[in-house]
């Protein structure tokens, strides 16, 4: 992983760090050099996750927050500090999933899936990425699902926030691009360039999960 990039000095948050995707990103993300804030509903200290991070010789900071709860998020948000301790790199991963039919699928289920899913990741990507853009470098990273460009069967809830995700990480991408370019003419152009590229590149061909949905550049 060092010979790819070096991520000494900086601090990754990532949510949904206790397992899966989330735990794999974070243990990638130290292993490159990065301090890791953790946070997933339930994170114990002493966690796995933590284990192996700590391991690698790195920082980890773990939070427990229920998404759902959007008291908690902000809450959570109010602990990070973000006025003088923005991470570099945020990656939006926490998520949920309720398995039912769409005619039975229960309100409760829906709001918690979307609460989780997408509404959570918008609102912690709004204040992660304002402190960003005020500091003058970071990226976002969102992680979303097949489900963003095919729906599912049984996961209406699910499906609806992946493909909200797509969504919500391209039109940011493109607002933030006036933030993310060089100070320089080409700068703006390789960034006309880009909106360009994937406005006409199939869907297939870019995808939330492969790449980051913002980067700021000073």
């Amino acid at each position: 992983m060092a010979n790819i990039f070096d991520l000494s000095g900086k601090t990754a948050l990532v949510t949904g760090a206790k397992r899966g995707i989330g735990r794999g990103m974070a243990e990638a993300l130290a292993a490159a050099g990065a301090d890791i804030i953790g946070v997933s509903a339930t994170l114990e200290p002493g966690s796995e996750v933590e284990a192996a991070v700590t391991a690698m010789g790195r920082k980890f900071t773990g939070h427990s927050c229920d998404f759902s709860d959007r008291a908690a998020l902000n809450a959570f948000i109010e602990t990070l500090n973000l006025d003088i301790n923005t991470p570099d790199i945020l990656v939006n991963n926490a998520g949920t999933i309720r398995r039912t039919p769409a005619a039975d699928h229960a309100d409760e289920d829906w709001d918690h899936v979307i609460d989780v899913n997408l509404s959570a990741q918008f609102v912690l990507s709004r204040a992660v990425g304002k402190s960003m853009i005020a500091r003058g470098s970071g990226k976002v990273i969102f992680t979303a699902s097949l489900l963003t460009f095919q729906g599912g069967i049984t996961v209406p809830g699910y499906a609806a926030s992946k493909g909200g995700i797509g969504q919500l990480t391209t039109p940011r991408r493109f607002e933030m691009m006036r933030h993310a370019t060089r100070r320089s003419s080409n700068g703006f152009r390789r960034a006309v360039g880009e909106r360009q590229r994937i406005l006409r590149a199939p869907l297939c061909s870019w995808h939330p999960m492969r790449q980051p949905m913002f980067t700021v550049k000073s």
